[in-house]
């Protein structure tokens, strides 16, 4: 089973080296990586270009937003999982394996979403990383008492990239929604949890 890495990039050339490097790092070795930068007007492309070889591939578009370069890396993926990842985002090492592992005790049923954390927002002082949303940290069934739970708690959504998703589930649900200029991420998460029958921590 391949899973497709897709970050969509910005400006963001101080992390964007260390985010892909995240990723080729992953101990799960059936992986391609594919970063779209949206119009980026520092060293962002060129930093990701660097990386490009037969497991990285690189593309550029004009400034259209991260829904419009996230979309656009979901059509040239070829994986038949998603691991989302922005491009100031870094991957623990076993992330994406332990979570096939966990998957694959399920079949590799895209109605199962797993989702993870090692860390959460860390900032550039990793000393002071801090969880909120730990207690949040569970097993749902069905998957749709997840949004329940996080919004009575004033959660905005879970992140992202804690995630894998199912190509077939994302097919089914669609893609991100391109007209939303705030809170995409929360949309997204929300379609794709609430046509799941559970969320596993």
């Amino acid at each position: 089973m391949k899973v497709s890495v897709l970050i969509p990039l910005f400006n963001a050339e101080k992390y964007v080296a260390e985010t892909i490097q995240s990723a080729l790092d992953q101990t799960w070795k059936e992986i391609e990586i594919i970063v779209v930068d949206d119009g980026s007007s520092d060293n962002s492309l060129k930093v990701a270009k660097s990386f490009e070889s037969k497991n990285v591939k690189v593309f550029h578009q004009e400034n259209q937003g991260g829904c419009v370069a996230r979309n656009v890396a979901f059509e040239k993926a070829s994986g038949d999982y998603i691991q989302y990842l922005d491009a100031d985002d870094f991957l623990h090492p076993d992330k994406i394996r332990l979570q096939m592992e966990f998957l694959e005790n399920y079949n590799f049923d895209k109605d199962i979403l797993v989702y993870g954390y090692y860390l959460n927002v860390f900032g550039d002082n990793f000393e002071k990383t801090k969880c909120p949303m730990q207690r949040l940290f569970k097993d749902y069934d069905p998957a749709h008492k997840s949004l329940i739970n996080i919004w009575m708690n004033s959660f905005g959504t879970f992140q992202h990239s804690a995630f894998l998703f199912h190509r077939e589930k994302i097919l089914e649900v669609g893609k991100w929604n391109v007209e939303l200029s705030r809170s995409q991420d929360s949309e997204f998460n929300a379609r794709i949890i609430s046509h799941s029958k559970k969320m596993l921590f």
